[in-house]
């Protein structure tokens, strides 16, 4: 499963139970029933079983990221044919030395791709024989380095992020979204909305480049050129700014927000 369909229930999860906690506060501060005192003492156990259940998101989410990670660690090959393999592309290496072409490494690495430690290897071998950057071959190599890379940064960048969203420093949808808010209501929806979009943004660019990554590894050297348009995979490191978003996307969620757009999905916007 990929880790998108892990992380989308949580959100959805978390989401719904924000709604019915915000819900429960309203009509907590608009009851006539209760006093002053009384409101105030319901209020803060309310607050205090609602940072339980971020905290509670918060490690799902986390396990998600740690399940991926381990998953990419164990990726390893066996068997005669791909101990020759190693075998047969350590001497070679050795024999053409710096003569050595994108082409020629690629080929001879190609049946390796797939097991991490090997990879590894690999890339250290190479590294003052080929370009980093540009060579399919370095990029091909460092596929599961940059994926988990990309991992541990999202694992950092969304530490404690539920929480975090439902402090009074976070930042309100309007803000994330680059517009005005024509009331209440629509800030709070639009918050829940660039709130996803926030965390499934960075989670769409990795499941992009592990796709790229397990093609390129099943891929004859003349073919990969169009799949490494994801290398190397961009995860930035900022928890705050704008989501840069198409403006007609943006147009069409609007009409969404107001009801004229029913069937608009908000992950259109990632």
């Amino acid at each position: 499963m990929k880790i998108k369909e892990k992380i989308q229930p949580i959100i959805t999860a978390y989401i719904t139970d924000k709604k019915k906690y915000e819900a429960g506060k309203f009509a907590l501060e608009t009851s006539t029933i209760y006093s002053a005192e009384y409101k105030g003492k319901l209020r803060e156990e309310m607050d205090a079983k609602f940072k339980e259940t971020c905290r509670y998101f918060d490690d799902k989410l986390n396990a998600v990221f740690q399940d991926a990670i381990d998953e990419i660690k164990s990726k390893k090959k066996s068997g005669a044919d791909f101990h020759t393999n190693v075998t047969t592309a350590l001497s070679y290496i050795g024999v053409i030395g710096d003569n050595i072409t994108d082409r020629m490494a690629f080929d001879l690495v190609h049946p390796l791709l797939g097991d991490l430690q090997t990879m590894n290897r690999f890339y250290l071998i190479l590294s003052d024989k080929l370009n980093a950057y540009t060579d399919k071959t370095m990029l091909a190599l460092a596929g599961y380095v940059d994926a988990l890379d990309a991992l541990k940064a999202m694992q950092s960048k969304f530490k404690d992020t539920f929480s975090k969203f439902n402090s009074p420093e976070s930042p309100a949808g309007y803000e994330l979204l680059g517009t005005s808010p024509t009331t209440d209501k629509l800030n709070e929806q639009m918050a829940l909305d660039a709130f996803q979009i926030y965390i499934m943004r960075g989670v769409d660019s990795y499941e992009r480049h592990m796709e790229a990554v397990e093609k390129i590894y099943s891929t004859p050297f003349e073919e990969v050129e169009e799949l490494f348009s994801d290398f190397p995979l961009p995860i930035k490191s900022n928890n705050s700014g704008k989501i840069q978003t198409d403006p007609l996307k943006l147009q069409a969620y609007f009409k969404y927000l107001n009801g004229e757009n029913p069937d608009f999905n908000i992950l259109d916007l990632v």
